[in-house]
């Protein structure tokens, strides 16, 4: 079972490294082979994808690249890594960057797509052809400012929020947001 989201975690990711090829250079292969692969149990497990032609693991540069395509040059340029993962059975994207204003721009900028790029991972995209309000909300995580994009009938479909200057965490919901800062040392 996977027990309550208010259960107390492990201090480190479950299981070690991972690492998972891409059957195709898209990102739905790439929300595939990480679904697939991450130990969804009980912790976090963050996975190395790997390229589908020579099995490299892909840079930050080619896993933002599947994400979305219209991030501006400043904002690819100021993410130094990306992470990729599971937390029991959320996805997790972690950000690290060196120019912590230009990332809040940029993921500002990224909220009027986030729901698409993210989709099927993070749920069906909410905007097009539904009935959702597909505004990003501030709200607030324990001590941490977070955006929340919530369905049409107010479940969480998107927490994102930065962590001091360097570090972006983007998941499904407020709690697995809370859980991953402090029961992780990623950051």
């Amino acid at each position: 079972t996977l027990g309550n989201a208010n259960d107390p975690l492990p201090l480190s990711t479950t299981g070690g490294p991972v690492t998972a090829a891409l059957d195709a250079p898209n990102k739905s292969s790439l929300f595939k082979a990480v679904s697939e692969t991450a130990n969804q149990g009980e912790g976090l497990q963050i996975v190395t994808p790997l390229a589908h032609d020579t099995l490299l693991p892909l840079g930050s540069r080619d896993i933002l690249g599947l994400l979305n395509r219209q991030f501006t040059p400043a904002f690819i340029g100021s993410v130094t890594q990306v992470r990729v993962g599971m937390y029991r059975n959320e996805p997790v994207i972690i950000l690290t960057v060196s120019d912590g204003a230009t990332a809040r721009g940029s993921m500002f900028l990224w909220e009027n797509s986030m729901s698409q790029d993210l989709s099927p991972w993070f749920g069906i995209a909410l905007g097009a052809g539904t009935e959702s309000n597909t505004t990003f909300k501030d709200s607030q995580s324990a001590n941490y400012d977070v955006r929340v994009l919530k369905d049409d009938i107010g479940a969480e479909r998107i927490t994102y929020g930065i962590i001091g200057q360097s570090t972006i965490l983007i998941t499904t919901n407020s709690t697995a947001f809370l859980n991953i800062i402090e029961n992780y040392n990623l950051f």
